[in-house]
């Protein structure tokens, strides 16, 4: 049987993308790009999300990119005088003319999906305009809006926050992560999105009260979902500094049972590591299992 560290490191393994899924990953999401740069209004593409920031875990199901166009703007407030749905349609009509024998590419709030079935990877196109203040314009379908966000600065803000705690964040975000999509295997809606918990994970090794980096993998994850459940009762910000909040619309029924859940994963990670403490290997590893489902192997 493995220790409690060994499980770990061979959990944090399980979650990374192989080299050879990485390599097949970006000589697609190459191609998907270059499709798209005859668009009319095209000035631009690059990679976001997680994928970028490093932060997916494996099965990887989604690459996001934005594209971004060269528009019209109002004088008055900066933002792109065409209407959110009609940019998504103009983006929708070019995707589909690029991949005539594949299914229809899907509409979504804020950008358009396509899926390929030989790597099994979709990738969700965002239509981007530059705004004046830094960042960028994107449109949101339900809201019928242009909203700002700032993908470059979020992804500086996770490297410096992954500086501090030592190389440490980016692996115990994917544990979250991890923890987040067994959730959902059990049959549990999270009333938060993956970049809602990165976004506070930051948090917890910047600014004035940032945390030392954690000892081990199995301590920094029990801190971080300590620190999720308290922070997950505070609104958070931006990290870009340009978009809306991002619990904005949570409910609070919904952060009653964010808090619920988060608080019940920091109990059970302490619980781990009381036991391991003390010697039980097998009950510690046990009580990790219920977090990651079988992603976390500790037999040998």
């Amino acid at each position: 049987m493995k220790t409690v560290t060994q499980a770990f490191d061979a959990l944090r393994q399980n979650l990374e993308l192989t080299d050879r899924q990485r390599e097949a990953a970006g000589a697609q999401h190459t191609r998907v790009r270059e499709r798209l740069r005859t668009m009319p209004a095209y000035q631009t593409d690059f990679l976001t999300g997680s994928y970028k920031r490093r932060t997916a875990i494996r099965p990887l199901k989604d690459i996001d990119f934005f594209v971004v166009l060269a528009l019209a703007k109002s004088f008055w407030d900066d933002r792109p005088t065409d209407r959110p749905t009609n940019v998504l349609d103009r983006l929708h009509r070019a995707m589909d003319r690029a991949w005539p024998t594949k299914g229809k590419p899907k509409r979504q709030t804020r950008s358009i999906n396509i899926d390929f079935s030989s790597t099994e990877i979709g990738f969700d196109a965002v239509p981007a305009v530059e705004r004046a203040g830094g960042g960028y314009w994107i449109p949101d379908r339900d809201q019928d809006a242009w909203i700002a966000t700032n993908p470059k600065k979020h992804e500086e803000v996770l490297i410096a926050a992954n500086e501090k705690a030592g190389g440490r964040l980016n692996p115990l975000i994917k544990m979250v992560k991890r923890w987040r999509r067994e959730l959902k295997l059990r049959g549990i809606d999270a009333p938060f999105s993956s970049f809602h918990l990165e976004a506070l994970a930051c948090q917890r090794y910047t600014g004035w009260a940032a945390a030392s980096p954690p000892a081990s993998l199995p301590a920094g994850v029990a801190d971080l979902f300590d620190h999720l459940a308290r922070k997950i009762q505070d609104t958070c910000p931006d990290p870009g500094g340009v978009g809306p909040a991002l619990d904005a619309g949570m409910t609070s029924s919904q952060r009653r049972q964010a808090i619920g859940l988060l608080s019940q994963a920091a109990s059970t990670a302490l619980e781990a590591l009381r036991l391991d403490a003390q010697g039980r290997t097998t009950s510690a590893h046990q009580q990790w299992v219920t977090l990651f489902g079988n992603d976390y192997h500790y037999r040998t």
